[in-house]
């Protein structure tokens, strides 16, 4: 009975259990705005907190740089996505950054919700 409780475990640490999604880009003078999204496991969620990740916007660029590998290696998938200069100016930088997380969340391979 007990080798039914750890697989009960190993499926529910195996879920997704968040998607993340972020932007930079906004309140810049020039340039685009870029939207990330990532869908993380329960268990890979744990491992990337231990490694320090929690709120990106509190990581130093370089501690970013060298976690993103790691991000990658471990989410179950993610998406990129972007609003040009011209779409911020057209749009306003509101619609602007939610175009692109829209397009960021439009090329994950499955949808999570």
């Amino acid at each position: 009975m007990p080798e039914k409780k750890e697989e009960d475990l190993q499926q529910v640490l195996n879920k997704v259990s968040e998607v993340g999604i972020d932007e930079v880009g906004r309140g810049a003078v020039f340039g685009p705005v870029f939207s990330a999204v990532v869908v993380l496991t329960e268990k890979n969620k744990i491992i990337l907190k231990q490694f320090g990740v929690k709120d990106s916007k509190k990581l130093t660029p370089k501690r970013r740089k060298l976690l993103f590998p790691k991000i990658l290696l471990l989410s179950s998938d993610y998406g990129i996505g972007q609003s040009s200069v011209k779409e911020i100016e057209n749009l306003g930088i509101r619609k602007a950054t939610e175009l692109s997380m829209i397009r960021a969340l439009k090329k994950l391979k499955r949808k999570p919700f």
